[in-house]
């Protein structure tokens, strides 16, 4: 997170409100800085600039509403994103195929969190499902959610959603993370 980011998403209301909520905490989104072994270099470098992920500023949250059993600390994360033209497939629309990698580093998010927190273990996607409700509109300011919905030993089930700031979700994903095995 820089301070540039928190500027930019505090001048816009609805992003200043999601920022006020009590329940959420704003963290550094890790994700955003390279690394010297080239970890996350796609959104740290590729996906950084003033025509891609503009902005990007993320929250968590250790409550859970749905009564899910972990031991995982961090339940919900929330990441604000504004998005350039440079992730277009078309028109003003960002491409489907980068929506979809939204969604899954929003639970690549969640999954870190717990990891840095000393709950979670390192996990990576076994699979993905992207439900698109609409066209995500670019340039645009957008909310990414991620929610943990069932943790059964090595298996991380989640879902993620991309919305604006009256609630239109624009996407939504269900995914299964898989923890890594121990090494010998």
């Amino acid at each position: 997170m820089t301070d540039l980011d928190l500027h930019h998403f505090q001048s816009i209301p609805w992003c200043a409100k999601v920022l006020a909520d009590p329940d959420f905490t704003i963290i550094l989104t890790r994700f955003r800085t390279a690394k010297e072994d080239t970890e996350d270099s796609l959104f740290a470098e590729t996906l950084q600039t003033d025509k891609t992920i503009r902005a990007c500023l993320s929250l968590y949250s250790k409550s859970d509403p749905s009564g899910n059993e972990s031991d995982l600390k961090i339940q919900r994360v929330r990441t604000l994103v504004s998005l350039g033209d440079g992730v277009n497939g078309y028109h003003d629309i960002a491409h489907g195929g980068f929506v979809a990698t939204l969604l899954d580093q929003g639970m690549g998010i969640l999954v870190e969190e717990n990891l840095y927190n000393g709950s979670g273990k390192d996990a990576f996607t076994a699979y993905l499902n992207v439900k698109y409700r609409r066209p995500v509109l670019t340039p645009g300011v957008y909310l990414l959610t991620a929610t943990y919905t069932k943790v059964v030993l090595r298996k991380q089930f989640m879902k993620a959603a991309l919305e604006d700031g009256e609630g239109t979700v624009y996407a939504e994903a269900e995914a299964l993370f898989i923890e890594n095995r121990p090494k010998l």
